[in-house]
């Protein structure tokens, strides 16, 4: 999959401003506490995040038609991202988080809802697999305060997930062979 990866040299899109950025807030959080004014800048930071993935994700021409912002606040996926006619699948979902600890918190709160028994990190991948559900985290790289860029999100997160997808749909589309004649 990587050989479809179509990283333009000058890729346009929704950055974090300074202020946004994780360590610039939690050093404004040590400073003042968590108050009002905090909640808002972090969930004014989650949405430039998505704005911010979306655009990278957009990027894609060569294989994406689209990328939607569903409304927020809902259930359900953050994008649905449309593909171009002939792709092998028409659309996923992308949940978009912005940080490795809102993944975590995500991946905890997603295995909850799997049937006891089918709860491992495998059972997890499946299950987004079969539901064509991509997770993303677009904001800071683990524990560091250090920003993910496109290049990351789309080659350590976007496409290797995406091809998980893909081999799924492709091994729905092999015939089943006889065993015996």
């Amino acid at each position: 999959m990587t050989e479809a990866l179509n990283i333009p040299l000058t890729l346009n899109f929704v950055e974090i401003p300074f202020h946004l950025t994780r360590a610039e807030l939690r050093r404004k959080q040590r400073e003042i506490g968590q108050n009002r004014e905090m909640h808002e800048l972090w969930n004014e930071r989650a949405s430039l995040t998505e704005k911010k993935v979306q655009s990278i994700i957009a990027s894609q021409t060569g294989i994406v038609e689209s990328v939607i912002m569903n409304p927020p606040f809902t259930e359900g996926s953050d994008l649905t991202v449309k593909f171009v006619d002939g792709f092998l699948v028409s659309e996923v979902f992308v949940e978009v988080k912005s940080s490795k600890k809102q993944i975590d918190i995500y991946k905890d709160e997603y295995k909850e809802k799997l049937p006891p028994g089918e709860r491992s990190m495998d059972d997890l991948k499946r299950h987004m697999t079969s539901h064509n559900l991509i997770l993303i985290n677009g904001g800071a790289r683990g524990e560091t305060d250090i920003e993910i860029s496109p290049e990351e999100i789309l080659g350590d997160s976007f496409y290797p997930q995406l091809e998980r997808i893909l081999e799924k749909e492709r091994l729905k589309r092999i015939e089943p062979t006889r065993l015996f004649p």
